[in-house]
Parts: C-alpha cells; sequence; structure tokens
C-alpha cells in the first residue's frame, strides 16, 4: 500500500484514497456504487459490511486495521463461497458461519497478511514424546494449560521458537485459519504432508474452507451440522475438552445469533 491509503477516510471524505478504497470494494463485492472518490452512504455501508465480515468494528471508518484488508485481496471468503460449501455439506450456510464465528471471530488472517494461529503446547509435547518439557515449558507441555497462550500475531513467537526445535511437529501443533484446524490433522484435510497443509493456509480463507469440508466429512461430523448437534459437534471437532471450554454453547449462542432469534 501507498502513503495515500494510509489516509484515514470516512464518511464526507473525498480524493484518492476514497477512490483506491471504493475500487477495493468492488472488486471483494461488498459496493456497487460509483468509483467516484466521494465517500457516501453506499461506501459506508459496504465498509461496515466488510468490517462485520472480518470482526472489525462496524464504525464505518477506514483506518490501520480496515486499510489492511486490501492485504488480503482475494484471500477472504464470500457469500457464495459459504452456499458452495454449505451445499457440499448438506447443512444451513448459517451452520458453516457458525463455526468461523466461533473458532476465528475475527477472521482467518491476522492484519499483516498471516493466517490466525493458535499454538498448543500440549500437542508439541505429544509430537516430540515430550524431550522439550523442561527446558521450553512454555512451548512442550504434558497437559493443556490456557495461561500459556500469548494470543493473536504473538502466537507466531511461540511457533517460531518451536520450529527451531522440530518444524513439523511445531506446524502439527497449531491450529490455523478461519476454522482453527490443528495441523496434525493434514492428511483428514486433503494433503499428504503438514507443510502442504500450512502452504494452502497460508494462501486464502478458501483453502481454510476446503480444508474444512474435507474434515468435517474425514471425522463423520456431517450429520451433526446438518441437525445442528452443537455438542456432538464440538466433541468431535474440539476433542474432549469441548464441554470444559463451553465449545458447544458459544456454537449454539452463536448459530442463534446469526439466524437472529436471540
Amino acid at each position: 500500500m501507498g502513503e495515500s491509503t494510509q489516509e484515514l477516510i470516512r464518511k464526507g471524505s473525498s480524493g484518492d484514497s476514497v477512490r483506491t478504497w471504493q475500487k477495493f470494494l468492488l472488486k471483494e463485492n461488498f459496493y456497487y456504487g460509483v468509483i467516484d472518490g466521494n465517500f457516501g452512504a453506499k461506501t459506508e455501508a459496504a465498509t461496515k459490511l466488510i468490517q462485520k465480515q472480518n470482526g472489525l468494528g462496524e464504525d464505518g471508518i477506514v483506518g490501520p486495521k480496515t486499510w489492511a484488508l486490501m492485504l488480503f485481496e482475494g484471500k477472504l471468503l464470500q457469500e457464495v463461497d459459504f452456499e458452495n460449501a454449505a451445499r457440499e455439506i448438506g447443512c444451513e450456510i448459517d451452520t458453516v458461519k457458525t463455526v468461523c464465528e466461533v473458532e476465528a471471530p475475527r477472521g482467518g488472517f491476522l492484519s499483516d497478511g498471516r493466517p490466525v494461529i493458535l499454538f498448543e503446547a500440549h500437542k508439541f509435547h505429544k509430537h516430540t514424546n515430550g524431550k522439550y518439557d523442561n527446558e521450553y515449558p512454555n512451548i512442550s507441555s504434558k497437559v493443556w494449560n490456557k495461561s500459556l497462550y500469548f494470543g493473536e500475531e504473538k502466537e507466531y513467537k511461540r511457533l517460531e521458537i518451536a520450529k527451531n526445535l522440530d518444524k513439523a511437529a511445531a506446524y502439527k501443533s497449531a491450529s490455523w485459519g478461519k476454522f482453527q484446524i490443528l495441523g496434525e490433522n493434514f492428511r483428514e484435510c486433503g494433503f499428504t504432508n503438514v507443510f502442504s497443509f500450512v502452504d494452502a493456509m497460508i494462501e486464502s480463507e478458501g483453502q481454510h474452507l476446503s480444508a474444512f469440508v474435507k474434515f468435517v466429512k474425514a471425522k463423520g461430523l456431517v450429520q451433526s451440522l446438518i441437525d445442528k448437534n452443537w455438542e456432538a459437534f464440538a466433541r468431535g471437532y474440539n476433542g474432549p475438552g469441548y464441554e470444559k471450554n463451553s465449545y458447544h454453547i458459544k456454537m449454539e449462542e452463536a448459530y442463534n445469533k446469526l439466524k437472529n432469534k436471540i
């Protein structure tokens, strides 16, 4: 992005920065107005819509985090992608969106363009037979420990340390993208190795969605999605700790909000 696109723009703004933003919204199918460089009601509405889809504050103001969406041009999911995935699974569109809402409410990518990850120390322990537990207790732990999470982009600091110890194990021990699928499940997602899985996660949310559909089928979770049996789905998708983390409750609540039931 050039300097001009870092300018804060909002309703009432005008000029090249607004024109650049309108072109981006048009390409991403959020804006259907004229590319005139004037930030009016249509541009504001389109801005709020793309902010909502990517878990940003829906204020209609294009600041640094909203400008950063241009890093993801062609990488973000569109409504038709959700429609196609739901059709392939045989479930409602909002059912697929529900999983996104719970797993990665801010979207599949960080503002710097890297996929969202969460590094799991207990998985790294598993994939390295615990040999790094003593020297790297924040990276390798026999039991799940929520306090080890750094969150957001800081998770990559943990991943980098783990990669220097065992790259394959590190990738297998992180959950990736818009559906937060663990790297250890690369085969269920249709990949021959974890490295090709990670490459796909870096590529686009479309790859995240494709992996999700294959994973759901491989794990026998199709019917639970069709039935919206969130407890059964969370048990299979999130593992035995689903109840402790209330994943089934969060999914039911997220689904109800999407359906405007509450």
